[in-house]
């Protein structure tokens, strides 16, 4: 490795061992730590689900919104909006004729464009004016080349494309759970918290802080990576765990800002990543561009806690908690619709090899899945039957009945969404 190892010994002393290795840094390109690509608004065509997830989980690390769509007709629609500031294009899902007309329209849009082909770039790119901002990346796409890529053709098209910053909006009111061990951080980041006008409490680790969650709502929670009794990645997942809290914005805090932190923290459920020591203009920004997905403060919530009804698709709710994007919600019900199709026969077999362990995950992850997509009935149901599991095996023909209620509802459920589906 070209490293070096060193040995310092002195009699009755004690001896001292070092080492040096070096080691080439990562580009931080690799997972888009650029300014350019903050809050950006993306009209994407694209019909592969795999395609369509993996692009979204990129801007989504940036705070970006994506539409997804699914033709040039759709994308004519969008490309007067002025709130759009990237289009990309899958060049294979286009029609001969819509080949051969989107330079022409791209000239008109000016719209920074990516657009990725099986094709050989630079012979694809000369079917294109220069005069348009425009970048083209060959299939299979790695994240570094499309992220290297990106920033070239914001910086070109500066003038046309600006940051689009979250309008701040007042704070006051909300309320925020600050989970930090070290008495100076949670100095620094309490007196930052009062000076935008938030409210906050302090847990010392990860269990305290579900602790306080379980006596108190908050509307957002600062999450320490390492600390004592419980760290921040396995106290969001606990977090996680409870459907009432899927929506809950967590962003990361830490030290030790290395490649694979952003992504083990997003892996673990948490939404955005801050690194210390903390910028009072950054945590500013980031605190009003997530806290602006609540509706309103919790203390102006407080008239709405009164029990409200059950619905078998609560669209409304589903839509808020992920930011009015019908695309996102249609892309979780297409994967709802796909992973719990065989729930029964699954469930069934469970049951016949007295499969418990087995049974409750399979219910556990019905539950989770169908509060991400707004089936309140189906969600509490399952909570009810996970509860009912977790105290040990009930009797055989209750269990029987509690699942075919609960595989009735499922049928109800996959019904309406192939039905809702089907009409967009």
């Amino acid at each position: 490795m070209g490293g070096r190892l060193t040995l310092q010994s002195r009699p009755g002393r004690g001896s001292c061992f070092s080492f040096s290795v070096p080691i080439k840094s990562h580009n931080k390109e690799y997972l888009c730590h650029t300014e350019g690509l903050e809050h950006l608004k993306v009209k994407h065509l694209e019909r592969t689900l795999t395609s369509q997830t993996s692009l979204y989980k990129l801007f989504n690390t940036c705070q970006g919104q994506v539409q997804i769509l699914d033709n040039m007709e759709q994308m004519h629609s969008h490309a007067n909006e002025t709130e759009t500031d990237l289009l990309l294009i899958n060049w294979e899902h286009l029609t001969e004729n819509e080949q051969t007309l989107l330079p022409k329209w791209l000239e008109q849009w000016q719209i920074s464009t990516l657009i990725y082909s099986h094709q050989d770039k630079q012979l694809l790119k000369t079917d294109f004016p220069t005069s348009i901002p425009l970048a083209v990346l060959e299939k299979p796409i790695d994240p570094a080349s499309l992220c290297s890529q990106l920033q070239q053709l914001l910086n070109k098209n500066k003038p046309s494309i600006q940051k689009q910053a979250p309008t701040p909006e007042p704070m006051q009111g909300y309320q925020v759970l600050l989970v930090e061990d070290n008495p100076v951080n949670q100095m620094v980041a309490g007196r930052f918290l009062q000076k935008t006008g938030l409210h906050y409490d302090v847990a010392e680790n990860g269990q305290k802080a579900l602790d306080k969650l379980d006596e108190k709502s908050y509307d957002l929670v600062l999450m320490d990576l390492q600390m004592p009794v419980m760290d921040g990645l396995t106290t969001t997942q606990n977090i996680r765990l409870q459907s009432e809290y899927h929506a809950l914005p967590i962003i990361a805090m830490t030290a030790n800002a290395m490649q694979g932190d952003r992504e083990r923290c997003l892996e673990a459920g948490m939404n955005d990543y801050l690194a210390k020591p903390i910028d009072f203009n950054e945590l500013k920004q980031k605190l009003e561009f997530w806290l602006k997905h609540q509706t309103s403060p919790l203390v102006a919530e407080a008239k709405e806690l009164t029990e409200q009804p059950k619905h078998l698709i609560n669209l409304t709710e589903a839509l808020t908690r992920l930011d009015n994007s019908r695309d996102l919600w249609e892309l979780l019900v297409r994967e709802f619709l796909k992973v719990h199709e065989n729930f029964t026969l699954h469930s069934h077999n469970n049951l016949q090899h007295n499969a418990l362990d087995a049974l409750k995950l399979n219910v556990h992850t019905l539950k989770g899945s169908a509060a991400a997509i707004g089936a309140d009935l189906l969600t509490e149901q399952s909570k009810q039957l996970e509860e009912k599991l977790k105290k040990g095996l009930p009797d055989r023909n209750e269990l029987d009945q509690d699942l075919q209620v609960l595989d009735n509802l499922l049928q109800r459920t996959l019904r309406y969404l192939e039905n809702e589906l089907g009409q967009h």
